[in-house]
């Protein structure tokens, strides 16, 4: 009998969701988390990046996330596992999000080629027991509520999604490989 292995571990995690050949799995999540159905802006493709970010100074600090893609449209995701999620978490969050949004520019390129930036952290239990399933962080202009939508910062606390009501399948099949109830 072969010991069970806890996918929510980051060896775990980025096995299953970091697997270079196949990238169907992380991409379904993705888009199931994000849930953006205007045609267009799904991702169709992920292409695994270096989940390490180099350090221009020796006093800079060093990320390196778990995972880290890009999409057919050069837009950039990273992939967080944590089993619990401390109250500093999304913090360091959005650290990771503006952090990938500054690195895409270089000398001599125009703002206009800036590509959106999406962090997903799922927790297995997250910080805040009072919040809902799915929180999802955006920029947001106080008065008028109008969105800057190149960051987001999804959380996923896997301890209360039994509470969500609408799950698609793709979400459902994930939280069975993390061991979570089923939908």
């Amino acid at each position: 009998m072969k010991p069970e292995i806890d996918p929510t571990t980051d060896f775990a995690f980025k096995r299953l969701f970091g697997d270079e050949q196949d990238d169907e799995l992380r991409r379904d999540l993705l888009n199931a988390v994000i849930d953006t159905p205007e045609l267009g802006t799904q991702a169709r493709e992920l292409r695994l990046q270096s989940p390490m970010v180099e350090r221009e100074f020796a006093e800079d600090k060093q990320s390196i996330y778990d995972l880290r893609m890009l999409d057919q449209g050069e837009r950039c995701y990273l992939l967080e596992m944590q089993r619990r999620g401390y109250w500093y978490f999304p913090k360091r969050a959005l650290y990771y999000g503006a952090l990938e949004y500054g690195r895409q520019l270089r000398s001599g390129e125009h703002h206009l080629t800036l590509q959106p930036v999406f962090v997903v952290c799922i927790m297995v239990k997250g910080w805040d027991d009072e919040a809902p399933w799915h929180q999802v962080f955006l920029f947001r202009e106080r008065t008028t509520g109008k969105v800057f939508d190149d960051l987001e910062v999804h959380f996923v606390d896997l301890s209360l999604c039994g509470e969500a009501h609408k799950l698609n399948s793709m979400m459902c099949t994930s939280r069975s490989l993390l061991n979570v109830t089923p939908c």
